[in-house]
C-alpha cells in the first residue's frame, strides 16, 4: 500500500454504521473499526472474508477490494465518487445503491492529522442491511437507487 493510500477513516462515520466483523485494508496506525483486521503484509485480497465488511480501500487500486465486497455480498465500501471510472459504475450498478455524502470527508493521516479529501466520497452498501445501516447512521447525505 502506497503512502498516498493512507487515509484513514474518521471513527464516527464507521461508528455510526454499527458494528462491522472485518477491516480487510487497514493500516496498524488507523483506528480499529472492525473485530479482524487485515494489514498490507497480511494481503487482505487473498483471505478469507466473512461476516459484515467494512471497506476504506487503497484509493490507488480500488478495483479489485470492491469486486471482492461485490461478491462478498455484505458490507459497506468507502471510496472516491469515481463517476468516470467503469469499476465505479459496475460496482454501484451490482450494489443497486450509493450513498453520496455531503461535503468532504476529512480522513485521519499517518500522522494522525485530519485531512480534507480532495474529491467527494460515496458508501456503496452491499446487503439489504447495510442500506438500512446507512440510512439510520445520519451521515449527511443522499442514497441514490441505482437499477
Amino acid at each position: 500500500m502506497a503512502s498516498s493510500d493512507e487515509w484513514y477513516t474518521p471513527p464516527e462515520i464507521v461508528e455510526s454504521l454499527g458494528a462491522f466483523d472485518l477491516d480487510p485494508a487497514t493500516s496498524p496506525l488507523a483506528p480499529k473499526h472492525a473485530k479482524r483486521r487485515f494489514f498490507a503484509a497480511d494481503d487482505g485480497l487473498s483471505k478469507k472474508w466473512t461476516g459484515r465488511v467494512w471497506l476504506n480501500p487503497p484509493f490507488s487500486d480500488a478495483r479489485p477490494w470492491i469486486d471482492r465486497l461485490r461478491e462478498h455480498g455484505n458490507g459497506i465500501a468507502l471510496v472516491f465518487a469515481r463517476t468516470d471510472a467503469k469499476w465505479f459504475i459496475e460496482a454501484i450498478s451490482n450494489a443497486g445503491f450509493v450513498f453520496m455524502m455531503l461535503g468532504r470527508v476529512r480522513f485521519l493521516r499517518p500522522e494522525r492529522t485530519p485531512s480534507r479529501c480532495p474529491l467527494g466520497c460515496v458508501l456503496i452498501p452491499f446487503g439489504a442491511a447495510n442500506i438500512d445501516a446507512i440510512k439510520r447512521s445520519g451521515i449527511r447525505g443522499v442514497m441514490l437507487k441505482t437499477r
